[in-house]
């Protein structure tokens, strides 16, 4: 009897395969099961708008447009007014950075799904094909084709630089790119943007200024002080402090460049995870349930068992690898 296959092939992108080698059990809620934490991580929230005023800004050209796309994106996102306030101000500066590129702009947020196929004997795997989304794709004044790659980050330092160096993500783009329109990609751009990590100004509560203001009195030779209530920062204020916190610095471009042999690693590297993922026995890596003090999203449903009754709220169901869809 002829082996059956699955009439429908799955995508495999690169966030599938990272999830599915830090944890099979995560990648089992998020890639098999469909679901998807209600609360999201403010940092991804964060980056996605600014992604969207950056899609704005290499399609049309058009500040005002670019922002604007960005704030609507993250208003959508339930950002914070001071994460919105962030947002504007990182995108305006970028502009003024970047006014003139030396670059030609070819795609902008191009999705792509391609054959996986092995390395050695190029047969086409049986279940999965290669997908996933470039932020742009360039052309230098050599002619060299780049991929633009677009990321947000807290600190730019020597070991994030490092970790750009080794990273296969924008190589296993290329290599889809590559087979999808027929050029060659020399490497990639990184184009990375630093958020401030200052706050915006809360003010005192009338029980906090009185507690100060008695501690004063208690320290006052007069007792007497002048002491005043210290009052929210207003968002003209803090945007102004968020401007003069960014700094040439905060904006950096790393241009790295793919081999031959590199690519030929990355595809056996990507060949071999989907023969893993094939047939996979689901289990967990406790060791990224709390990865550097943050609670991986799916811990509540790992300590239920899967039982949804008992997470009630903090999961909903979501097409996969619907940001890909055109």
């Amino acid at each position: 009897m002829a082996k059956l296959f699955p009439t429908t092939r799955k995508e495999l992108t690169h966030s599938a395969m990272q999830c599915f080698n830090d944890c099979r059990m995560k990648y089992h809620w998020r890639y098999e099961c469909g679901l998807v934490p209600t609360e999201k991580i403010q940092a991804l929230e964060f980056g996605s708008a600014f992604h969207k005023g950056l899609e704005f800004w290499f399609k049309y050209g058009i500040q005002d447009a670019a922002i604007g796309a960005a704030l609507g994106d993250a208003e959508e996102r339930r950002l914070t007014v001071e994460d919105q306030i962030k947002l504007e101000c990182m995108l305006t500066q970028y502009m003024e950075t970047y006014d003139h590129e030396n670059f030609t702009v070819v795609e902008v947020e191009k999705p792509f799904r391609v054959e996986l196929r092995n390395p050695k004997s190029g047969r086409r795997s049986q279940l999965f094909d290669h997908s996933g989304k470039i932020d742009g794709l360039v052309q230098d004044t050599n002619g060299n084709y780049l991929i633009l790659e677009h990321k947000t980050t807290s600190d730019i330092n020597d070991a994030y630089r490092k970790r750009i160096l080794i990273d296969a993500q924008i190589c296993e783009y290329a290599i889809a790119i590559e087979r999808m329109m027929g050029i060659t990609i020399a490497g990639a751009i990184y184009d990375v943007a630093e958020k401030p990590r200052i706050k915006m100004k809360q003010g005192e509560t009338d029980e906090e200024f009185e507690a100060r203001k008695a501690e004063l009195l208690a320290k006052s030779k007069t007792g007497k002080t002048t002491a005043k209530k210290q009052e929210p920062e207003t968002g003209e204020e803090f945007k102004a402090r968020v401007m003069a916190a960014l700094k040439p610095e905060s904006f950096q471009r790393f241009t790295v460049l793919f081999g031959i042999e590199q690519k030929k690693e990355i595809m056996t590297e990507m060949w071999s995870i989907s023969q893993d993922m094939k047939a996979p026995k689901m289990y967990k890596n406790t060791g990224m349930c709390a990865k550097t003090g943050m609670e991986c999203p799916y811990l509540d449903l790992c300590r239920a068992k899967g039982d949804l009754s008992m997470c009630e709220g903090k999961y909903e169901s979501r097409k996969v690898n619907e940001e890909l869809e055109v």
